[in-house]
């Protein structure tokens, strides 16, 4: 489930951006590697990437019980599968459900993941190989 104030901003930050075709996007796919526990208690957070040259470019995947992202991305209001071509930083964004799973996500995730400038989480679109987000409690 993709949180409502992330959808918000990526609302927000879609708006900007290339004519009504937009630059082509290529598939993005992740895992997310949870250190010292089980990745699906982060199931239902998201990932969020924001491109080094340009942070109005973003993209955004649901984390699913496996650790797999799927990332799409928003353009003159329509969402489309992957992300334009560049560099990005990754952060982790913790549901904002209020249950036990939330709990368990922040409790699993360092704040430093949860800040695209602090999580060292980067990777490049189109991908050259598998992207892997590593991410721990401490």
């Amino acid at each position: 489930m993709i949180t409502r104030r992330y959808a918000a901003g990526v609302l927000l930050a879609g708006l900007a951006g290339c004519g009504e075709g937009g630059p082509p996007v290529y598939p993005v796919a992740a895992t997310v590697r949870l250190a010292g526990a089980d990745v699906a208690v982060l199931a239902g957070s998201g990932v969020e990437a924001v491109r080094e040259d340009d942070p109005a470019v973003r993209a955004f995947g649901e984390i699913g019980p496996d650790g797999s992202v799927r990332f799409e991305s928003l353009h003159a209001g329509r969402l489309r599968a992957g992300a334009p071509a560049g560099r990005y930083a990754a952060r982790i964004v913790v549901t904002d459900e209020v249950s036990e799973q939330r709990a368990k996500a922040v409790k699993a995730v360092a704040r430093r993941f949860q800040d695209a400038r602090t999580s060292g989480l980067v990777f490049e679109v189109p991908p050259a190989g598998e992207v892997v987000l590593a991410v721990s409690p401490k």
